[in-house]
């Protein structure tokens, strides 16, 4: 939170910006703003004078042996020890680190001759609230640097561990004032990598002693811990992001960015399989560290220490910017995504030893994420891509090729092409990568069945997933709900949301979505019926709600979108639905779609116009100018199936037959 002004003219001023431009103006409000804070908190004139002895002491600090004793020791001289000015400094340093300490002890320092030290201290001691206090103590934590008092820190740190201070550099380059303690947790252990022979292989750490040494880093953290630049407890570290500003212009800041990035790609796997239990919760949980360090991926220096020797470490920061692709908004994505093309041109101009196998991937990545923004065709790009087959890895990664090229011939309605391209796949090796991606393979077919309309061949296969992630579920729950099974969709739905560990991730949604979809059909199953359909307002109030997420494909947003144009359409929101379909017609032609959907579509759009008094020879010189279709589609739930049937119901009833 910050303080600004609004001048005359509705401009936003900085207080500093202000202050130059009307000095007495700037007092009055300032007046103003004091009165009412010490109405609603008494002590603010105290806690104002005391926070001014505390700045004036902190800024005159110069370093000394006092305070050092303290915080190495916890320990006093015997005439302070045991009094309330020694509890009082034992609070600071607890709640505000060293810069507290140093504030209360020079600020109530010699109160048997110092009057303005004795009065400091009474009002801390006597006048201030606990609270005042403890935000006090906070705020010191957060006063100007005092040079002197850096100098003071960073040497003390020094010549108290030497691992304390390596360890103090990188959870400054980590930028985080909270850090999952599951980060260090792992670092101890090996990293699962797919190996050239296609099986999970175990990696020991490439970092520095102090990271990968549990005893080393216990050892150095409770320095840390001591010196108040870190806190832990059973599930984080708490760090004084301000304290540990200290070191930004430290030489070996550079090195220790490089290490904050071999860090996270070291404990993170890239690939599901290499840890199905905790992949996504490892990546969620880690999103924020990561915004913080990608980014040095684009400095020259943290680049160069990557590239040392063999270049292993670029190529594991782009399997790592790839896995973090499938995470968070499309902002990350894209962002991550350039990433690691800059470093594969740099692995390629450097001449290291690069992996092909790793370029055709992200390639793919990068077309796969395309056609997920937009479902436009891009098959040339797919027909000149020939994938490596010469090893285990390489074949069981060939898969994700076919995979897009599946995907490409299902948005032209190409199924039979779909089929054969998935026939191409053959575990040749028989490594464990390989039947993963064989496994992969036969889903897709489930997939390809379901779009087809062939619900039940789609439902053998998908049914028979083992341990299927969130998109298998979201087709089978659609599969279920097209073959009217849309009561037993819930079964699945509901106990994987309730132990989702992250309920705003782009799977819950996707969860989420299929359950609503279900929802939506038993409504539509009750008016094919004849019955009414009270429900429709909270299940078109659950699709409103999924429209503010982030991280939707242009196919979600699409059902999103279709979602609330039927609900307000089957509950009689005339123009509201009209609105709501025209907006699906917007969608549909911006993505490029073609085909019966659009008809669909125009059919509801019609609907709506007749019961809003538009003649009927207008609509039936419409239909009749529609561009016909000579196939269903069935790439959204209900919309090729049970809701073309009410509309056609709804338009006889006009004595339109379509």
């Amino acid at each position: 939170m910050d303080l600004v002004c609004v001048d005359d003219n509705g401009e936003l001023l900085s207080m500093e910006d202000a202050l130059g431009k009307e000095v007495d103006q700037m007092i009055g409000l300032f007046s103003d703003a004091f009165e009412v804070c010490r109405q609603r908190q008494p002590d603010t004139l105290e806690t104002v004078l005391v926070e001014k002895a505390f700045r004036i002491a902190f800024a005159n600090f110069k370093g000394e042996m006092h305070v050092k004793r303290f915080l190495l020791t916890r320990q006093l001289d015997k005439r302070t020890h045991g009094t309330p000015r020694a509890q009082m400094m034992a609070s600071a340093m607890r709640i505000g680190g060293p810069q507290a300490l140093i504030a209360v002890f020079y600020a109530t320092q010699d109160t048997h001759r110092n009057l303005e030290s004795r009065k400091t201290f009474r009002l801390l001691d006597e006048v201030l609230t606990e609270e005042s206090r403890e935000h006090l103590f906070r705020r010191a934590s957060q006063f100007p640097a005092n040079p002197a008092f850096n100098k003071w820190f960073e040497g003390l740190l020094e010549k108290l561990d030497v691992n304390a201070l390596a360890l103090a550099f990188l959870l400054r380059c980590l930028r985080a004032s909270v850090v999952p303690g599951v980060l260090f947790k792992r670092c101890h252990e090996p990293s699962r990598r797919w190996g050239a022979d296609g099986e999970i292989c175990l990696e020991g750490s490439k970092l520095p002693p102090v990271i990968r040494d549990r005893s080393l880093f216990e050892n150095a953290m409770e320095n840390l811990e001591l010196m108040g630049l870190a806190k832990i407890d059973s599930e984080t570290i708490h760090v004084n992001q301000h304290l540990a500003g200290i070191f930004q212009d430290r030489p070996e800041i550079p090195t220790w960015k490089a290490r904050a990035v071999q860090l996270l790609s070291h404990i993170l796997p890239t690939h599901p399989v290499l840890e199905p239990e905790n992949y996504v919760t490892l990546h969620e949980t880690m999103l924020p560290l990561l915004r913080n360090i990608l980014p040095y991926l684009q400095e020259p220096q943290v680049v160069s220490f990557l590239g040392r020797v063999s270049g292993s470490g670029l190529q594991e920061a782009v399997e790592l910017c790839m896995a973090t692709s499938f995470f968070s908004d499309h902002k990350w994505k894209e962002e991550v995504m350039a990433l690691a093309t800059s470093l594969l041109q740099t692995i390629y101009q450097s001449g290291f030893q690069s992996s092909a196998v790793l370029m055709y991937r992200f390639q793919i990545r990068q077309l796969r994420y395309a056609m997920l923004r937009t479902p436009g065709v891009i098959d040339s790009e797919i027909v000149n891509i020939e994938f490596p087959r010469g090893t285990a890895n390489a074949n069981g990664w060939s898969a994700d090729l076919l995979l897009l090229r599946v995907h490409d011939c299902i948005k032209r309605n190409e199924f039979e092409a779909a089929h054969s391209q998935l026939s191409l796949y053959s575990s040749i090796f028989g490594s464990t990568l390989e039947r993963t991606q064989g496994a992969r393979i036969d889903a897709a077919r489930g997939v390809v069945h379901r779009y087809q309309g062939q619900f039940r061949d789609a439902y053998d296969i998908l049914s028979k997933v083992e341990s299927p992630n969130s998109v298998i579920l979201a087709h089978l729950c659609a599969v279920m709900c097209e073959m009217g099974e849309f009561d037993m969709v819930s079964a699945i739905t509901s106990p994987w949301l309730q132990h989702c560990s992250c309920p705003q991730s782009k799977a819950a949604m996707r969860i989420r979505l299929a359950s609503i979809n279900a929802e939506l059909m038993g409504g539509l199953q009750h008016i094919v019926s004849g019955d009414p359909w009270p429900s429709w307002p909270r299940v078109h109030a659950m699709y409103e709600d999924l429209q503010s997420y982030g991280q939707l494909s242009w196919f979600e947003r699409m059902t999103i979108l279709i979602g609330i144009a039927i609900t307000q359409h089957v509950g009689g929101q005339i123009r509201a639905a009209e609105l709501a379909w025209n907006e699906v017609r917007l969608a549909y032609v911006k993505f490029g779609l073609v085909g019966y959907i659009g008809r669909v579509i125009d059919w509801s759009i019609c609907e709506l116009e007749l019961r809003q008094g538009v003649q009927q020879i207008n609509i039936l010189e419409r239909l009749a100018d529609m561009q016909n279709s000579t196939w269903r589609e069935y790439f959204f739930t209900g919309l090729g199936t049970v809701w073309p049937a009410i509309i056609r119901r709804l338009l006889l009833n006009y004595g339109i037959s379509i």
